[in-house]
């Protein structure tokens, strides 16, 4: 899981990080040099360090490569979202009613309308297009 490649890889680079300042601190201290500088020169440019920094190196590649693939994935995973609700709105969305016809203005003719029940005469619908 790139989640646990990360914290890894950063775990272990602050751990290098201790050990280098370590090393170095003790090395310094240990040098048969009297000038400080000499010694902690000397002791920078030692083989030892640069072995540790490569160390160091080689786990911040790590940290970045995986930061990298999370990173994109991340991206690919809201594009895809976004794609998905879009064509959610494109479905859910329905088309505009088509416009009504005009309506006729004529009389309609009387309607009968059937009864309930046989009890009952049939009820006539006159429509009546003055208004009244």
């Amino acid at each position: 899981m790139l989640v646990e490649e990360i914290v890894s890889a950063e775990w272990r680079m602050r751990r290098m990080e201790l050990l280098i300042a370590y090393h170095i601190d003790r090395e310094a201290y240990l040098h048969r040099s009297t000038v400080p500088l000499a010694a902690l020169s000397d002791v920078m440019l030692s083989p030892e360090v640069a072995k540790l920094q490569r160390y160091e190196n080689t786990f911040r590649r790590a940290f970045e490569s995986a930061w990298k693939k999370l990173d994109a994935l991340q991206k690919q995973r809201k594009t895809a979202e976004k794609e998905n609700e879009a064509k959610v709105k494109a479905v859910a969305v329905p088309a505009p009613p088509k416009p009504l016809e005009k309506m006729q203005t004529q009389e309609a003719p009387e309607q009968a309308v059937p009864a309930a029940s046989s009890d009952r005469p049939p009820v006539t619908i006159a429509s009546n297009a003055s208004g009244s």
